[in-house]
């Protein structure tokens, strides 16, 4: 009985240093990626649809983060835009919404002022952050944060099609369920994006 005992707790130990190596070596190929934060904002990840999964998400995102080179990270704010009605002309003009709700979650990481607006679901329609990305010769781009289906999707193929590498970590994204996510996951794999996994699952 001592010695099952014995077997049972040596095999527990090596799984648990295999996965620990496992995790270390993927977090060591962060250092030289560039890492693009998507939409991580409070309206989203407040969302009663998303909190749950965003609490978990950003826990990642975070680790991802702080095992990156601080000058790579690069963080994506969504523009909400607000009609406006005027008595006075222009009649109807259009404003950013700045209120708090579209700020950065507080829960989120932030380690330099690497931070850009975009209209579009694409980050890659932003002329600044290309001009950022060309003039620190990024090659290799991981996207993290969400919506799977939506921004991330449409930002990996932006970026594809500039003929950056593309990789995205399944534990630091979200889609609008969990079954979506995985779906959305699989594809972009047959669709030549790499998947980094943080954990030997």
């Amino acid at each position: 009985m001592k010695k099952i005992l014995i077997i049972i707790l040596a095999l527990i130990t090596i799984t648990s240093i295999n996965a620990q190596d496992f995790e270390n070596q993927n977090f060591e190929k962060l250092k030289d990626m560039f890492i693009i934060v998507l939409d991580i904002q409070t309206g989203y990840t407040q969302s009663t649809k998303l909190k749950k999964s965003a609490t978990k998400m950003i826990t990642y995102v975070n680790s991802v983060i702080e095992n990156a080179d601080a000058n790579n990270v690069i963080y994506i704010k969504s523009s909400h835009k607000l009609l406006n009605l005027s008595l006075s002309r222009p009649f109807i003009y259009t404003t950013i919404d700045s209120t708090a709700i579209w700020d950065l979650d507080s829960r989120l990481k932030i380690i330099n002022e690497n931070i850009f607006k975009k209209e579009k679901n694409d980050a890659f329609t932003i002329q600044k952050l290309r001009c950022f990305l060309d003039d620190n010769k990024a090659k290799k781009i991981i996207v993290v944060g969400l919506l799977a289906e939506q921004c991330i999707f449409e930002t990996l193929y932006g970026a594809k099609e500039l003929g950056y590498e593309m990789y995205v970590i399944p534990e630091a994204v979200i889609g609008k369920s969990e079954k979506s996510k995985r779906k959305m996951i699989r594809y972009f794999k047959k669709e030549g994006i790499n998947i980094l996994q943080l954990k030997n699952h």
